[in-house]
C-alpha cells in the first residue's frame, strides 16, 4: 500500500523539488496537528502540499527504518552463524589434530624409509643382489602405512569440507527460515536503486520482489562455491539461496553498491553532495562563501605541508636526542613512551563558597531571573508561523524545560506542581518545543554569556577559543531503533550516546543523540558547524572522537583538531618523501614516518573533497549523515580514500606537536576534563530520572537540549552572580577574588535547589475524614 501510494505520487513529489528542510517542516506540521486543523486549511493547494510532504517524509523514514531492521536482522544471523561455526570447529579440533599427527608421523616414517632406500640404491660398494635383499628387509611385502593413508584421506575430506564452507552453508540453511520470517516482507517493500542497472545482484533483487522464487532464479551474483552449495546434489536449495541473497543485499547496501531510491540516510554519496552542474557553474562563488579560496591550489597546499612536516620531524627528533624533551623515553625495541604530568585540578568548592555555602537558590527562580535579562523564552515560536494562537504564559515554558530536562516528565510535574495544567503543558511542548526553537533558546543564553567580561577570564589565550566534545551513555527505558546494547555502559539494557560540546568558559553550545553503537567521530563536525555564537579555534575529543576524515575536514574549516589519542606511540605517521637528515638509523632518529603519502590520490580527488566540504559547510546535509554513509562503505569510496589520505598528513602534524609539547598535552587534558564534568553536571540536572523515556531520536534530542538549557541557565546565573560579587568587593581584594574564581570551575551546582520547596503548612488538610481509625482497624477484608 505504501509503495503503491508513493509511486503514484512520485511525479508530483519530484516536480515540487522540495528541499529536505521544507519536506520535514510541512510533514511535521501535519504530525503535530489534529485532523480538524488539517481540514480547516482553506486553500486546497496548500493542504495537499502539506499532505504530500507528509507522505514523502513518512515514506523516507519508513524506508530508512526498514533498512535498519533488515541490516540488524541479517547481522544477527551472521553472528549466530559464526558462533555455531566456531563451536563446530572447536568440537572437531581434537579429531583433526589426531589426524594431522598421524599423517605427520607417517610422513616422517616414510621419509626415513626413503632415505635408507636412497643410501642402499646409490651405494656403489654393494652388489645388486645384496641391494635387493636389503631393500626387501626395509620395504615389507605388506604396506604398514594403511592407517596413515586412511587418516590422510579423512584429513583431506576435512580440508575440502572447510574450503567449500559446507558447515557455514548448512547453518545458513537451517537458520534461513527464521531470517525469512523477519526480513522477507521488508525486502519486498524496499525500493532499491543502483548506478549499474545491469548489476547481477540488483537484477536478483528485482526478480525476488516481483516473482516467486523458482528452481532457476538469477544466480550470477553468487560466487562459484556458493552456487555449487545452492545446487548441491542437483537439487535447488531455496532456503540457502534466500539466505545468501539477503546477506549479499545487506553487504551491498552498506558498501553503497545498492542504495535506496527514497531515503534520508541510505542514498548514494553522490546524491548528498552539491550537484555536479551547480558545482561546476558556481564553484568559485561557493568556495569564497565558505572561505576556502586559499585551498583551491592543491599543489601549493601540499608543498607547504611538505615543508612544514619535514621541519617538524627534524626538530622533534633533535629535542628527543638532546634530552630537551624530558617526557619521551626511548625503548630497546625502537618504540617510545610518552609521559604527561598530571594537570592541576580546579578547586570545585571555591565558587560555591564565594556564592554562599548555606545558600540554596531554587532552579525555577534562576530560570525566571535569567529569562528576565536574556529573554530566552522569546525564542519559543509556534511551529505554524502564521495564524498561531495566543502564546502560553512564560511559566509554562519554564515547566516544559524543567519537566523534560530533569526527567520528571509532563504528567508527573503537572500533577505535583501548582499552576500547571497538563493539557496546556503538553500542547505547548507539541507546538513550541522544536529542536530549532530550543537551539535558539540556548543561543540566547550563550549570546548573553559572551557579552560578559568574566567568562573570558577562563580562556587560556585571548584570541583562541578551545572547545571539546564528550559522549555520555544513557539508558533508554522504551523500545527504540536508535538504541543499542552496550554491556559496559548499559548492562543488559539498551541505550544511546548523548554527545555534548563545551568551550573552555564552561558554555555548553551543542548536544545531539545517537545510537551507542555509532562512533563519536561521525558527529564531531556537526557540533563545530551548528553554533554561530561559538567559533572554535581548537577542538578536542577523546580517542573515539577522531578519524583521519575529521582531521582533514576540521583543517579545511580552519579549526585545529586536537584529540587525546590512546597509545600515541602506536599511531601511524606519514611523510611526503624521505626525511633529509644526517642521521640514518632508528637510534638517531626515533620518530620516523611509517608510510609515504600518496599525493596523486589526493590531487585526483581534491575537487570532490572541496565539493564535499562545501556541501557540509553550506548545511545542505548534516556532516554526520554524509560521513556515516561514506564510512559505511565496505570497499572504501575513492572520495573517502582521498579524504583519509589528506587527513593522515594533518594527523601527523598534530601527533608530532603532541609528542613535542607537554603543555599542549596538558591543555588538551584540561579541556577534556571540563567535558567530563559537564556530563556529571547533566546527571545531577536529570535528578528525577536517569533513563530516557523517549523512543524517537528527535524526541531524545529535545530532552538533551532541555537539559543543556538548564545547565546553561545555571552557568549564566553563576557568571552574573559572581560578576555582582566582584562589583561589590573592595578594589584591594578584587584581584585575589578574581584569581579564586578563575582557578575554580564555573561548572558548579551545589548551591542550586533542584528539588523544589516542600510545603509543610497545610499537611492536616490532606487527611481523610471519611473513615475513622477504629473503622479501618475493625474492617474485615473478604
Amino acid at each position: 500500500m505504501h509503495n503503491f501510494l508513493i509511486i503514484k505520487k512520485r511525479p508530483i513529489i519530484d516536480s515540487l523539488a522540495l528541499s529536505v528542510e521544507a519536506t520535514k517542516y510541512y510533514a511535521q506540521w501535519v504530525m503535530k496537528a489534529k485532523v480538524t486543523q488539517i481540514t480547516e486549511v482553506v486553500n486546497p493547494h496548500k493542504r495537499y502540499l502539506y499532505l504530500i510532504a507528509f507522505v514523502d517524509h513518512c515514506y523516507k523514514i519508513w524506508q530508512d527504518t526498514l533498512v535498519d531492521m533488515f541490516l540488524k536482522c541479517v547481522q544477527q544471523q551472521l553472528n549466530k552463524t559464526e558462533r555455531e561455526l566456531s563451536y563446530i570447529i572447536k568440537e572437531r579440533l581434537s579429531d583433526k589434530n589426531k589426524l594431522i599427527n598421524s599423517v605427520l608421523s607417517g610422513f616422517q616414517t616414510n621419509q626415513a624409509t626413503i632415505e635408507n632406500v636412497r643410501k642402499i640404491v646409490h651405494d656403489k660398494a654393494l652388489h645388486n643382489d645384496t641391494k635387493i635383499s636389503q631393500l626387501c628387509l626395509i620395504i615389507p611385502e605388506q604396506s604398514a602405512a594403511i592407517q596413515t593413508i586412511n587418516d590422510a584421506e579423512k584429513l583431506k575430506e576435512y580440508l575440502m569440507h572447510e574450503e567449500s564452507q559446507s558447515d557455514t552453508f548448512d547453518i545458513l540453511t537451517r537458520l534461513s527460515r527464521k531470517l525469512q520470517n523477519r526480513v522477507a516482507g521488508i525486502v519486498k517493500c524496499l525500493e532499491f536503486t543502483t548506478d549499474n542497472a545491469g548489476d547481477f545482484l540488483y537484477l536478483a533483487i528485482r526478480h525476488y520482489q516481483s516473482e516467486k522464487i523458482t528452481t532457476s532464479p538469477p544466480d550470477d551474483f553468487l560466487e562459484d562455491h556458493e552456487r555449487k552449495a545452492v545446487y548441491k546434489d542437483a537439487k535447488f536449495n531455496v532456503s540457502l539461496y534466500k539466505a545468501l541473497l539477503f546477506c549479499k543485499v545487506a553487504n551491498a547496501v552498506k558498501s553503497g553498491q545498492i542504495n535506496l531510491a527514497s531515503s534520508y540516510r541510505y542514498l548514494s554519496v553522490e546524491t548528498y553532495l552539491i550537484s555536479e552542474t551547480e558545482w561546476q557553474t558556481r564553484k568559485q562563488e561557493l568556495l569564497e562563501k565558505i572561505g576556502f579560496s586559499e585551498f583551491t591550489d592543491i599543489e601549493a597546499l601540499l608543498s607547504r605541508l611538505n615543508t612544514h612536516l619535514s621541519q617538524q620531524y627534524l626538530e622533534i627528533n633533535q629535542r628527543i636526542i638532546s634530552k630537551e624533551n624530558r617526557y619521551v623515553t626511548l625503548k630497546k625495541d625502537g618504540r617510545f613512551s610518552l609521559y604527561t604530568p598530571a594537570v592541576e585540578k580546579p578547586d570545585y568548592d571555591s565558587i560555591a563558597t564565594i556564592i554562599g555555602k548555606n545558600r540554596y537558590v531554587p532552579i525555577l527562580q534562576m530560570m525566571a531571573e535569567m529569562d528576565m535579562i536574556s529573554s530566552f523564552t522569546a525564542d519559543f515560536k509556534h511551529y505554524k508561523v502564521k495564524d498561531a494562537k495566543a502564546k502560553p504564559d512564560i511559566a509554562t515554558f519554564y515547566a516544559g524545560i524543567f519537566a523534560l530536562g530533569t526527567g520528571m516528565g509532563l504528567y508527573k510535574l503537572a500533577n505535583t506542581a501548582i499552576g500547571i495544567n497538563y493539557n496546556t503543558l503538553s500542547n505547548t511542548i507539541n507546538w513550541y518545543f522544536s529542536l530549532e526553537n530550543l537551539h535558539m533558546v540556548n543561543h540566547a543564553l550563550i549570546a548573553l554569556m559572551t557579552k560578559l567580561s568574566l567568562p573570558n577570564k577562563f580562556k587560556a589565550e585571548k584570541k583562541l577559543l578551545h572547545t571539546s566534545s564528550d559522549a555520555q551513555r544513557e539508558c533508554v527505558s522504551v523500545e527504540s531503533l536508535n538504541t543499542n546494547y552496550s554491556y559496559k555502559y548499559h548492562g543488559n539494557s539498551k541505550g544511546v550516546s548523548v554527545y555534548r560540546f563545551i568551550d573552555e568558559r564552561g558554555i555548553l553550545f551543542y548536544a545531539n543523540v545517537f545510537s551507542s553503537s555509532d562512533r563519536d567521530a561521525i558527529y564531531v563536525i556537526d557540533g563545530l558547524l551548528h553554533n554561530e555564537c561559538i567559533q572554535s579555534d581548537v577542538h578536542s575529543t577523546d580517542t573515539h572522537g577522531y578519524t583521519e576524515m575529521v582531521f582533514a575536514i576540521s583543517y579545511l574549516m580552519k579549526v585545529t583538531f586536537a584529540p587525546r589519542i590512546k597509545d600515541i606511540a602506536g599511531v601511524s605517521l606519514v611523510s611526503f618523501d624521505k626525511i633529509k637528515s644526517k642521521v640514518a638509523n632508528k637510534q638517531d632518529m626515533p620518530i620516523q614516518p611509517n608510510h609515504y603519502i600518496k599525493e596523486e590520490k589526493i590531487k585526483k580527488h581534491w575537487d570532490s573533497i572541496l565539493r564535499l566540504c562545501a556541501t557540509i559547510m553550506l548545511r545542505r546535509h548534516r556532516a554526520s549523515t554524509v560521513l556515516k554513509r561514506l564510512s559505511a562503505y565496505t570497499n572504501q569510496h575513492p572520495l573517502q580514500e582521498a579524504l583519509k589520505e589528506f587527513g593522515r598528513i594533518i594527523k601527523t602534524v598534530f601527533v608530532l606537536k603532541y609528542i613535542d609539547d607537554v603543555s599542549w598535552r596538558q591543555t588538551i587534558e584540561k579541556q577534556l576534563n571540563k567535558g567530563e564534568l559537564a556530563n556529571k553536571f547533566a546527571t545531577a540536572v536529570s535528578f528525577a530520572n536517569q533513563e530516557m523515556t523517549e523512543a524517537y531520536q528527535e524526541d531524545q534530542e529535545v530532552v538533551a537540549m532541555c537539559k543543556t538549557i538548564l545547565q546553561n541557565i545555571i552557568i549564566l546565573w553563576n557568571y552574573v552572580e559572581l560578576t555582582k560579587i566582584i562589583m561589590r568587593s573592595d578594589k584591594v581584594d578584587r584581584e585575589a577574588l578574581l584569581n579564586s574564581i578563575t582557578n575554580a570551575s564555573i561548572i558548579t551546582w551545589q548551591h542550586v535547589n533542584m528539588l523544589g520547596v516542600y510545603d509543610f503548612s497545610n499537611l492536616i488538610a490532606a487527611n481523610d475524614n471519611v473513615y475513622t481509625l477504629d473503622e479501618v482497624i475493625n474492617y474485615k477484608v473478604a
